[in-house]
């Protein structure tokens, strides 16, 4: 399965100027953790998350009013493609401890996958069957050399089957 059968398309996007108090109010009215930061030609320059506002603003106890969302979104974050694995995109969310992994083509987010989107797989029997179709169709794509190829089928179907 890919992460474009996963990630959520409707992905916020603002910008480096944005006031934090006015993209922190979208992130609630929208209920979302995360919103993706671009710039004036719609280049994905950075991610801002919750996280991020418990982090540099609560705990470091600055005052918000006058920060811009460029001031404590995260810059250049991790990316993926929509047509990497859904285990790629996990592998990278725990190599790199993020919760969030914007989805990018040519540099433009098309979409961002959660932690939680992944973990709802579990959960969801569907993504399941379409994984073990997945490794149905790729043992499909294997072939045999010729020359290592067994002489009969008693040696490729195994005597119990």
């Amino acid at each position: 399965m890919r992460l474009e059968h996963v990630m959520t398309r409707e992905a916020i996007l603002v910008h480096p100027a944005d006031p934090v108090v006015v993209t922190a109010k979208t992130m609630r009215e929208r209920h979302t953790s995360s919103v993706l930061v671009v710039d004036d030609a719609g280049a994905l320059v950075g991610i801002l998350t919750e996280r991020d506002l418990v982090h540099k603003i609560i705990a470091e106890g600055q005052s918000f009013a006058a920060l811009t969302v460029g001031d404590l979104m995260t810059p250049n974050p991790i990316t993926a493609d929509p047509l990497d694995r859904v285990w790629e995109g996990a592998r990278k969310m725990s190599e790199h401890r993020i919760r969030h992994l914007p989805v990018t083509q040519q540099g433009r987010p098309v979409g961002v996958v959660s932690h939680d989107d992944i973990r709802g797989m579990e959960t969801d029997p569907r993504p399941t069957w379409d994984v073990i179709r997945g490794l149905h169709a790729s043992s499909q794509e294997q072939t045999l050399d010729i020359e290592d190829a067994p002489s009969d089928l008693g040696e490729i179907i195994p005597a119990w089957y």
